[in-house]
């Protein structure tokens, strides 16, 4: 029965937490792609993306920069304070998942059902099993930061704005934001973009 109950735990901690591992898929052979072009070069549609424009254009065009830079840095501390969320919220996770696991286990005494003076008496036993409440709660503090996680970090209207100001501030080149759909077979596929 205890290693039932602890499988059960196990199966359904893994199941709350799939969810936040998993990535952008549409149907199982066609996955979405979102990238930035800004003229020839594409960036990843990401605050990694928009971090290495940003260090490129400090390099090669410094007044777009200059421009771009407190919206960036918006993003920026957005970025931070969201990851620094789901990292906090992963490290308590798993200080109460290992403390369930070991010295914050419950104990469980089985008492004989048979009297004392009976000679099927057996002194009580004392099991310790691991903490199921706390192992929930720990899959509760998880889910809770990504959610926060999800509300924090720049989201497409963060992205809308940057790929707007960049357009109004940048003489040479324009900045589009390219959406496609890819088959994962050699044989088949299916590309559409969305310029903004």
């Amino acid at each position: 029965m205890k290693t039932f109950k602890r499988f059960i735990s196990t199966v359904l901690l893994l199941a709350l937490s799939l969810p936040l591992f998993s990535q952008v898929i549409i149907d199982e052979d066609i996955t979405l792609h979102q990238k930035f072009k800004v003229g020839d070069s594409y960036y990843s549609s990401s605050y990694r993306g928009l971090k290495m424009l940003m260090s490129e254009l400090q390099a090669t065009d410094t007044e777009v920069y200059n421009q771009l830079l407190p919206i960036f840095t918006t993003l920026q501390q957005k970025e931070k304070t969201a990851r620094t969320v789901l990292i906090t919220s992963g490290a308590v996770s798993g200080t109460m998942i290992v403390g369930a696991l070991t010295f914050w286990r419950k104990e469980r005494v089985d008492e004989s059902i048979f009297d004392p003076s009976s000679p099927l008496y057996s002194p009580p036993t004392v099991t310790k099993e691991p903490n199921t409440a706390l192992l929930f709660t720990s899959a509760g503090v998880l889910a809770a930061g990504a959610i926060v996680y999800y509300i924090i970090s720049p989201g497409e209207s963060d992205y809308y704005n940057f790929v707007n100001k960049f357009n109004q501030v940048s003489p040479n080149k324009k900045m589009e934001w390219k959406v496609g759909l890819a088959a994962n077979h050699n044989l088949i596929g299916l590309n559409f973009a969305l310029a903004f």
